[in-house]
C-alpha cells in the first residue's frame, strides 16, 4: 500500500487502503465515506440557517397529501420551534429564492391581459359587476384601468400607454 492512501481504521486501528469504503479486516464503515462533506455540494442558499423557506408537512399519514404552512422569514431552528405543533411526521423547509425574477421586456406593448388573484383574496366572492370595482380601487395610483373580464374570477387589465420620455 501506498502511503498516501493509507488511513488508519477507528475501531481495530489497522492501516488500510483509502480507496476502500469499508476496513477491510474488521468491515467497519470509514467515516470519511460515510459522511462526506456534502456542504460543498449544496447551493448556498441551503448552508444557511437564516432565509425565506416555504414549509410544509405531510397531510395525512400514508403521505399522499401535503400540507402548506407557510413561507416564513428566519431560521430554521425558530420556524421549527414554532411549527412543532403543526408537523404530522415532520417539517419539510425548502428555500424559496427572495430575488425577484428578471422580467424581459415583450416584444410588442401588450394592450391588456385577464388577471385573477387566488381564492384566499376573497375576490372569488364577488359578483362579475363588483370585480372590477374592488379591483380598480386596488390599482387606482397605477397606469392601469379595470374593466369586466369573461373569465371566472377574474378581471380585464387594461394598460396605458408609456409616455415618451422628453415629452
Amino acid at each position: 500500500m501506498s502511503e498516501l492512501n493509507d488511513t488508519t481504521c477507528e475501531k481495530c486501528k489497522r492501516k488500510t487502503s483509502a480507496q476502500f469504503p469499508f476496513c477491510p479486516m474488521c468491515g467497519t464503515r470509514k467515516p470519511e465515506m460515510y459522511a462526506p462533506d456534502f456542504i460543498k455540494e449544496m447551493p448556498d442558499r441551503y448552508t444557511n440557517t437564516f432565509g425565506l423557506w416555504k414549509v410544509t408537512t405531510e397531510g395525512d399519514e400514508e403521505g399522499r397529501s401535503t400540507r402548506k404552512l407557510g413561507v416564513h422569514e428566519g431560521h430554521i431552528d425558530e420556524i421549527a420551534r414554532k411549527l412543532a405543533h403543526k408537523a404530522f411526521y415532520g417539517l419539510w423547509f425548502m428555500a424559496v429564492d427572495p430575488e425577484p425574477v428578471g422580467l424581459e421586456e415583450p416584444k410588442r406593448e401588450p394592450k391588456s391581459v385577464h388577471i385573477q388573484m387566488s381564492i384566499d383574496s376573497k375576490t372569488w366572492d364577488l359578483k362579475p359587476k363588483q370585480r372590477p370595482v374592488v379591483f380598480a380601487k386596488i390599482f387606482e395610483n397605477r397606469p392601469v384601468s379595470i374593466e369586466e373580464s369573461n373569465y371566472y374570477a377574474s378581471v380585464l387589465m387594461v394598460f396605458h400607454p408609456k409616455e415618451k420620455e422628453g415629452s
